[in-house]
């Protein structure tokens, strides 16, 4: 089984469209089907895909196993249903391409200081914008 075999039969344990398949790995439609269809032994775009399924590329490039666990099959749901759309995703300077890249410990992390400074920045303009803070002095 090659490398297209393997990325179809990933995807269908994951229940994971073509759509969705792109959007969590930054693989164009047409590339991850052309994998798939000519059922290719290599490609540039396996380090992308594998880490999409969870799993390292000798991983997805072993045939002798399913490396899937159900905790990782649930943990794909949730990523899936969680992240933006490509046309939602919030960053100029940084591609999904690039961010497909990172170990789901180093997105993780990420997430945690975005999620930080979010939390940093609302509670800073709530403040600020509070009836108390408001008041006038009058003379």
């Amino acid at each position: 089984m090659a490398l297209g075999k393997q990325v179809r039969l990933y995807r269908e344990r994951l229940s994971l469209t073509l759509e969705q398949l792109e959007e969590m790995s930054g693989v164009a439609i047409g590339t991850i089907s052309a994998l798939e269809v000519r059922d290719s032994v290599r490609s540039k775009y396996a380090p992308a895909l594998a880490n999409a399924f969870g799993l390292t590329l000798e991983q997805l490039y072993d045939e002798s196993r399913n490396w899937l666990t159900e905790e990782e099959l649930q943990k794909a749901d949730r990523k899936t249903a969680d992240k933006p759309a490509s046309s939602e995703w919030p960053f100029k300077q940084i591609t999904i391409d690039r961010y497909n890249l990172l170990s789901d410990k180093q997105k993780e992390a990420i997430e945690e200081w975005v999620d930080q400074q979010i939390t940093s920045y609302t509670s800073h303009t709530s403040a600020n914008k509070s009836p108390r803070n408001k008041h006038k002095l009058t003379a």
